[in-house]
């Protein structure tokens, strides 16, 4: 049996294929399916292949395989009859339910888990170890961790303070916890993994001595590049030529001897077009060079040429130990971070889930298949794994001596992948598994890899899912046409992952019909374009509407979640029901964040971070206010004077510092809730924040301080939370929406400036000064080609690229009958997406004036009314007061630390309980239901009417007494 790699494309019934191939190994031997094992890369997609197993196993028992397509194909396949189909299925569906535990369709993670604790005391991890998933619940304790050391540890101190200053040189940032906390979090992932374990043997002692030598090497060479610099200057000066006289003058020979003497900058030491001519092809003087001063400049040009040979002759190694230079610090300070893990994992007796693979690849790699077998108890023919396309290197080269011995045998297993959609490069994901089998990536180097390799390509059988069942027929045509366009203009790597882009539509299904709306926005800056975007967004939402779409059928992708966030505003201030986590995350609201920031600075009144985090999110919600570099240049030393002054040059001279003093946590967000929003805003994003910062002061110390630490260890889950089935907008990231389907969608598309992602690059090293250095960092910056490096910048541009690309595909085969895209009109400025748009735009000869392109009709939607649509719930517009005129404040019942839940008291009768609950006196009536109204949980037109009907409840004969 073969390797079959299955090449599937959005919509094309991959899931399908895998229940189907899945069914036939598992119908003739009822217990096979303990051998068989189906990995997926999610706990849901798991669940659904499970259920989609049995549900096909009780159709078919129940005799309906003529009803469905997929199972007619299964029994022609098969070639049984109804009876002998329906027999299997029933024996395979008991072993099933009898032995559900060995239903092996999981996650990899799940898989990998289980060899991990079977392994754990070969590994040297506690035998009961928890797993911790989120990355937030160990990296504070790693940084705290390692923060205890400096001033204990000479040498952990050392190296951390030279991290720090080097990458405060990067700029990437001023805080050093940030860069501590961001370099930690690159750690978790595999990214130079085994790089890595060529330098653990190495203590910090050993990496102090080889950074002394990497310096002493690097300013050795930059001492004799700047003497030979300063000699070639001083050969023109002696003999008396002037610039002006020298060909191309201050940016000639002259002027680069000048700049070597100085050598402020290391990429001085590369000579430009006009340096390299004078040397190439012995051009030396100027048109004002006097006849009589060429004789003294022939001179002296061959000593210049010897001048400018010794340079070069150590360019290369002193760029080299440059670059080098740069990341030594974060090489060194790996060693101690993982030891930390490792510390971490058995004091705590917890394991972060990125260990695992690196823990099988650095102890049970390489051990024999049968024992790892019998050490789990079990042993797996066949594997089928999907999603490959996001297998990381390690995951894989884990899993290929299982498959490599399955493949042996002459078992069947199968990989199902979508290059296309491989949007996860940033969870390690590696496209270039996949693209390039039967080949091994990275390449095959031993012969171990190459007999690998070549059992893989003995095997290996390619099969292409052509059609597409989720999109109707335009939308399926508008992607081919925009794919086709968009990849004529890439590299041949990007063009191989869309050979297979063309979709066609499946025979015996009616798709037609289909809707595509491109719109090119004119815009004069950033925020006119955000409020054009907005707006066409909501145009687009009435239009759906108008032709029967539910708010349920629409969803708007965005590949940003602060774009999710101001959609979700804006929606919301429309009165817009919307359902998204990413866009309902209450750090993620600019208003939030600026309160925030703005506490701190209570606190801390010369935080110059939380001064500029203060003005960059006052600037995203009022942008009238200028610049970020001016507001801030004013801002910075009106703060040394009081916070209130500062605010007062902004305009809100209503925020008085002694009119804070003594408040709660609270008090003081809604003080500035009022003051910065006015006290009728219609933010809920603000208004549920208050509400968390209640909760907090309910369940404890009600101070700033307190507060602002509990924000720091829940903000990631804090937001506004609406059940999955209320008619609502959906508003989700492009990476959150794989693998799904909407029936109709909105793209809102605005890439990042970056044109590399990934700014670090290993290497294998070989350097006759730094021997124990057998490997080493890079960043990722064009100056790798002045080193012979520049394939490293060029292959990271093309994955960066081929990420965008695939983001794009993702988004726009979500939908099923509408696709909507909001675009930018080129310009001059125009980023990679819009040139996407305008080469598909020119690729159909529409004009370059157009503001609108569409294909195919808008069609009324036929849909059922849903009986839940008649209870969908909308965030409504909240009203605030001083909390003075507050005589008691209502919590929400759905509040918690973790989720903020956007519904009411569930029923009327809970309501008045809940406010019963709090009125003690007749007089209190009124207060009550005042603040009641004021907290949103009452209309207007609902107060007056509750407050009679509860003066005659609390006056009633039988209650008065009490």
């Amino acid at each position: 049996m073969p390797l079959v790699v299955y090449k599937s494309s959005a919509g094309s019934g991959k899931t399908s294929t895998l229940v189907r191939e899945y069914l036939k190994l598992t119908l003739d031997n009822p217990w096979q399916f303990r051998n068989v094992l189906a990995i997926t890369f999610t706990n849901k997609a798991a669940n659904e292949m499970k259920e989609r197993v049995l549900n096909a196993l009780r159709l078919m028992v129940a005799g309906k395989t003529e009803e469905e397509d997929e199972l007619k194909e299964l029994k022609n396949e098969l070639n049984i009859s109804e009876e002998e189909l329906r027999e299997k299925a029933g024996k395979l569906l008991t072993a099933i339910i009898h032995d559900y535990d060995e239903f092996a369709v999981s996650t990899i993670d799940s898989f990998v888990h289980g060899i991990i604790k079977t392994f754990a005391t070969d590994i040297k991890l506690p035998q009961n170890f928890e797993v911790v998933l989120d990355k937030d619940d160990i990296i504070p304790e790693i940084v705290q961790n390692l923060y205890d050391k400096v001033g204990v540890d000479k040498d952990v101190t050392n190296i951390l303070v030279n991290f720090v200053i080097a990458n405060y040189e990067e700029e990437k940032g001023h805080d050093p916890t940030n860069q501590i906390y961001g370099f930690i979090e690159k750690q978790i992932e595999e990214q130079g993994f085994h790089y890595i374990t060529k330098l653990l043997h190495l203590s910090l002692a050993d990496f102090h001595r080889i950074i002394s030598r990497l310096e002493e090497t690097f300013f050795a060479l930059k001492e004799k590049i700047k003497k030979a610099g300063k000699e070639g200057y001083e050969l023109f000066q002696t003999a008396g030529v002037e610039q002006a006289w020298v060909y191309q003058g201050k940016s000639g020979i002259y002027g680069y001897f000048s700049k070597i003497a100085a050598l402020k900058q290391s990429k001085d030491v590369l000579p430009n077009s006009y340096v390299r001519t004078t040397i190439g092809e012995d051009k030396w003087y100027s048109g004002k060079c006097p006849p009589e001063q060429k004789p003294v400049i022939d001179s002296i040009k061959d000593k210049l040429v010897q001048k400018y040979e010794t340079i070069q002759a150590m360019a290369h190694r002193y760029l080299m130990y440059g670059l080098l230079h740069r990341k030594i610090y974060d090489v060194a300070l790996i060693k101690e971070i993982r030891q930390l893990f490792d510390d971490y994992a058995a004091d705590n007796q917890k394991v972060h889930i990125s260990e695992f693979n690196k823990k099988i690849s650095e102890t049970i790699s390489g051990q024999p298949v049968p024992f790892i077998y019998e050490r789990l108890g079990r042993k797996y023919t066949h594997f089928l794994i999907d999603e490959f396309q996001d297998t990381s290197i390690l995951q894989w080269q884990n899993f290929l001596p299982l498959i490599e011995e399955s493949l042996a045998y002459g078992r069947f297993n199968m990989l199902v992948g979508d290059a296309k959609q491989a949007i996860y490069r940033f969870r390690n994901g590696e496209v270039e598994l996949f693209a390039n089998l039967p080949e091994l990536y990275p390449k095959a180097v031993t012969p171990g890899e190459k007999t690998t390799e070549q059992l893989l390509k003995s095997q290996y059988k390619e099969v292409v899912l052509e059609s597409n069942y989720r999109s109707d027929r335009e939308i399926v045509a508008f992607n081919n046409r925009f794919f086709e366009a968009v990849k004529q203009g890439m590299s041949e790597k990007i063009k191989k992952v869309y050979d297979h882009h063309i979709q066609l539509l499946p025979e015996k299904e009616d798709k037609s019909g289909g809707f595509v709306r491109i719109d090119l926005l004119e815009a004069e800056d950033a925020a006119n374009y955000r409020e054009k975007r907005l707006q066409q967004i909501l145009a687009n939402v009435r239009q759906l509407q108008d032709k029967a779409y539910r708010k349920k059928d629409i969803c708007i992708l965005t590949n940003q979640n602060k774009y999710a966030v101001e959609i979700a505003s804006f929606l919301i201030a429309n009165g817009y029901a919307i359902v998204s986590s990413e866009s309902l995350l209450l750090k993620n609201a600019p208003e939030v964040r600026m309160i925030i920031a703005f506490l701190r600075l209570l606190l801390q009144q010369d935080d110059h971070v939380q001064l500029a985090a203060f003005i960059r999110n006052l600037l995203l919600v009022y942008p009238k206010h200028g610049s970020f570099h001016d507001v801030y240049s004013r801002s910075l030393p009106l703060m040394k004077k009081s916070v209130e002054a500062m605010l007062n040059d902004l305009g809100y001279g209503n925020v008085k510092e002694n009119e804070m003093n003594g408040m709660s946590a609270y008090e003081l967000t809604e003080y500035a809730m009022e003051k910065f929003f006015g006290s009728s805003n219609n933010n809920v994003f603000v208004h549920y924040f208050l509400d968390f910062v209640l909760e907090n002061q309910h369940n404890g110390d009600g101070s700033l301080d307190a507060f602002l630490s509990h924000w720091d260890k829940k903000s990631d889950k804090a937001f506004i939370a609406m059940p999955e089935g209320k008619d609502a907008v959906r508003i989700m990231t492009i990476h959150k929406a794989k693998g799904l389907k909407f029936e109709s969608v909105i793209v809102d598309f605005i890439p990042r400036n970056d044109t590399i992602t990934k700014k670090e690059y290993w290497t294998d090293l070989d350097l006759p000064e730094l021997k124990e250095l057998k490997a080493g960092m890079y960043p990722v910056v064009k100056e790798l080609n002045d080193v012979g490096l520049g394939h490293i910048y060029d292959e990271e541009a093309e994955k960066t690229e081929l990420d965008l690309l695939n983001m794009v595909y993702v988004a726009f085969t979500r939908p099923v009958s509408a696709l909507y895209i909001v675009s930018h009109r080129k310009g001059k400025k125009q980023n990679k997406f819009t040139a996407y748009i305008d080469a598909f735009l020119r690729s159909e000869n529409v004009s370059p004036d157009a503001e609108t392109w569409e294909l195919g009709q808008l069609r009324m939607l036929k849909t059922k009314k849903d009986d839940e649509e008649a209870n969908a719930e909308e965030l409504k517009d909240m009203r605030s007061s001083s909390w003075k005129d507050l005589v008691t404040i209502a919590r929400v019942d759905d509040v918690t630390w973790e989720r903020m839940s956007v519904k009411k008291a569930r029923t009327y009768g809970n309501l008045v309980h809940k406010m019963l609950s709090e009125i003690t006196y007749a007089a209190d009536v009124a207060p009550v239901v005042a603040s009641y109204e004021v907290s949103g949980l009452l209309d207007a037109a609902e107060v007056d009417k509750l407050r009679i009907k509860l003066e005659k409840l609390v006056q009633h004969n039988e209650l008065r007494a009490y």
